[in-house]
């Protein structure tokens, strides 16, 4: 028995993207010199993506009030969405099969892991960095 793999979302590569969506993107960053920082600006409609597992960190956040159905342990479940709400999406995760049946607009954006390290890296002066234990002792 094979064993299906989640599909691989590369913002990086968002022609790939195509073969699930209906309608182009409506806005889409370039790719280079952005530095692992991607965006995205879609409006679908009646769709179905697959499992997918994305190579980068994704924050959704939605423009549109919609239902999704998802897959999950062979089941479908029925989840509401607002307008505003987010979606966070950890690189490298696998997500279930998802299906929406009516219009709807989000903005992806994209964050390389690397970046995200960088960034996190940069922030901190390591030279001034102490570990402390603010336990105390007990007394017996």
């Amino acid at each position: 028995m094979q064993i299906e793999q989640p599909f691989r979302i590369n913002a990086a590569q968002p022609d790939k993207l195509k073969q699930f969506l209906p309608k182009p993107l409506i806005i889409l960053s370039p790719v280079a010199g952005w530095n692992g920082f991607y965006f995205a600006y879609h409006r679908q409609s009646n769709y179905q993506l697959p499992e997918t597992s994305p190579f980068q960190h994704i924050i959704t956040i939605y423009t549109r009030e919609f239902e999704a159905k998802l897959k999950i342990n062979g089941r479908w479940q029925s989840k509401f969405y607002a307008t505003t709400d987010v979606g966070i999406f950890p690189a490298h995760q696998i997500f279930p099969t998802v299906q929406f049946e009516q219009e709807l607009g989000f903005i992806h954006v994209g964050l390389e892991p690397a970046m995200i390290t960088r960034a996190a890296y940069e922030s901190v002066n390591a030279m001034q960095l102490k570990l402390s234990n603010n336990c105390k002792p007990t007394t017996h």
